[in-house]
């Protein structure tokens, strides 16, 4: 890496570094330096002599007041991602009208690393300064506040700075969807028609997930006749939206003509049929699916396994369970906790204690869920005695996250004196999907 020109121009310096090794050369006054050593120089004017320290890029200066250009300075930090050296010079830049690419960079710091404080000073140097917002900068201000967690904050400088840009529209529809307000996200797709923002496959892939949420088959069949249109219809992504929309919305027989329609089908292209199946009552012919898939060579990831074993247990397919139990250890699913906690489920609703004690005790980390379906299934078996047993051990060993559920179970008596188990109907009420 190679700064030139007038923020390299040193009429003296000197580099000093410890516990590293630092290429650095002087040729007319022009530093030269190694880029892996991740050091950052600073433009330097006359008379002005300069201390970094490699990796921590600790700074000693003697400045004459003459900054060639502080905008390198800065984004020479936020390059090697030193974001609080980064804001020190920006608190020393009140004076000094820096470029807009400047806060771009590190406003795009502050994103990547969820920094929202700082990201906060960035927005609040930029409006003391005046500066415009413009499109860039409005991208960026928007992005930040999204990638830190702000959605309202974000919201704000997006409706004041909101274009032409697609990017920006998708980012805000895509988060609104990620806290399932999936009526805003239609809100803010239906804005953009009307300013005529040009959609992309990603506007529609997005979208079509809100209106299956919220069962609006009318706009999504508008939707899909749209993409038609705009020769979105052989685009994966776009296809696979459209088979879980329609699967959303109960309309099977749309979603499997447009799975028999496709030539070019990926792994979520059969999730999405063998899910949709499942969760519409059809567990045998999601089944089908998945043997179907199998046929085609197409490799089984976490979510096939979860979604066939939710069908193993709701038609007490053991045989089915087992072979995917060992095919998930060998895949190494058996890592993952959705999967063990699926396993846990299967097994006890289909009376399989020894499996499921087999995998309960291999687990790594349990939740809420591993205990209670272990002692839902013993209350399925009458083993009172076990379930007890276990539901104490649970208390003990994670009470913390399972504090809601033995409140419940206090409330209800379940560990008087007459030694009743919690009831299958009470465990089962105390698990969530969200709790996987």
């Amino acid at each position: 890496m190679l700064l030139t020109t007038k923020t390299t121009i040193l009429t003296n310096f000197w580099v000093h570094h410890s516990q590293r090794d630092v290429s650095v050369g002087r040729e007319n006054g022009v530093l030269f330096f190694n880029p892996s050593s991740r050091i950052c120089i600073l433009s330097a004017g006359v008379n002005k002599s300069c201390t970094i320290n490699c990796g921590s890029l600790s700074l000693k200066r003697t400045i004459n007041h003459r900054i060639l250009d502080r905008n390198v300075e800065i984004c020479g930090f936020c390059e090697v991602g030193n974001l609080k050296n980064a804001m020190e010079l920006l608190s020393l830049s009140e004076n000094i009208d820096l470029d807009s690419r400047t806060y771009c960079t590190m406003l795009q710091l502050c994103a990547e690393l969820k920094s929202l404080r700082d990201g906060q000073r960035v927005h609040s140097f930029v409006r003391s300064k005046g500066v415009e917002i413009d499109s860039i900068l409005g991208v960026k201000l928007v992005f930040m506040y999204v990638s830190c967690g702000d959605l309202e904050a974000g919201r704000r400088v997006f409706d004041k700075v909101a274009n032409e840009k697609v990017f920006l529209w998708n980012l805000m529809i895509n988060e609104y969807a990620k806290i399932c307000n999936f009526q805003e996200s239609i809100f803010l797709f239906q804005k953009m028609q009307e300013l005529g923002v040009e959609v992309n496959s990603h506007t529609f892939s997005c979208v079509l997930k809100c209106f299956g949420a919220v069962g609006r088959v009318v706009e999504g069949e508008r939707a899909h006749g749209y993409l038609l249109k705009m020769g979105f219809g052989s685009y994966n992504t776009v296809v696979n939206s459209l088979i879980s929309f329609y699967f959303k919305c109960g309309r099977i027989g749309s979603a499997g003509k447009l799975f028999d329609e496709l030539t070019d089908r990926d792994v979520i292209t059969w999730n999405s049929m063998i899910s949709g199946y499942i969760a519409n009552g059809f567990n045998e012919k999601g089944i089908e699916v998945f043997i179907e898939m199998l046929g085609f060579g197409i490799e089984v990831d976490l979510v096939t396994a979860v979604s066939v074993l939710a069908a193993c247990a709701n038609i007490g397919s053991l045989s089915l369970t087992k072979a995917l139990h060992a095919y998930g250890t060998k895949a190494r699913f058996d890592s993952k906790m959705k999967f063990t906690n699926t396993l846990l489920d299967v097994y006890s609703k289909c009376g399989d204690m020894d499996s499921a004690i087999c995998v309960f005790e291999n687990m790594g980390e349990r939740s809420v869920v591993s205990w209670t379906s272990m002692i839902a299934g013993y209350a399925r078996e009458g083993t009172s005695a076990e379930a007890i047993c276990l539901f104490r051990d649970m208390k003990e060993e994670g009470a913390r996250s399972c504090l809601d559920f033995v409140s419940i179970s206090e409330r209800h008596n379940w560990e008087g004196e007459d030694e009743k188990v919690p009831s299958t109907r009470h465990l089962r009420c105390c698990t969530t999907p969200k709790q996987y």
